[in-house]
């Protein structure tokens, strides 16, 4: 018990976790969108908690990177969640349209994501030692 409040950040992460999964999953569960899709969603938030917990919390360059990918990971697919709940995606209830959305969130999500953390390791790779 001691241990797990030494590392108090790891329960701020994994309520922030929680959270953002809670927030991909109402959509998919509102919308229909079934079981697979559900998990298909979850998939960014997930690789980005992992690479963050795999970086063992030392100020690296290497936790940097992830931390950088894991919240663009999440921003993005929270983006996606925001603009289902503000504007409807179609008119016609449990659309197609909307699965569609839901479908390549998580590509959009994963290749920014990719592509942002690839731009802080170039600018943190000069200063590497």
């Amino acid at each position: 018990m001691a241990k797990l409040l030494a590392n108090r950040h790891l329960i701020w992460l994994a309520a922030a976790y929680v959270a953002v999964i809670a927030l991909i999953l109402y959509p998919a569960f509102h919308e229909g969108f079934g079981f697979k899709l559900a998990l298909w969603d979850c998939i960014p938030p997930t690789l980005g908690l992992t690479l963050l917990a795999s970086a063992n919390d030392e100020p690296t360059h290497r936790f940097t990177i992830s931390a950088i990918f894991a919240i663009i990971s999440a921003l993005i697919m929270l983006f996606f969640v925001i603009a289902w709940f503000f504007t409807p995606l179609d008119t016609d209830p449990h659309s197609t349209t909307t699965a569609l959305v839901f479908v390549f969130a998580p590509l959009w999500s994963i290749g920014i994501a990719i592509v942002a953390a690839g731009i802080t390791w170039l600018v943190k790779w000069p200063t590497a030692t």
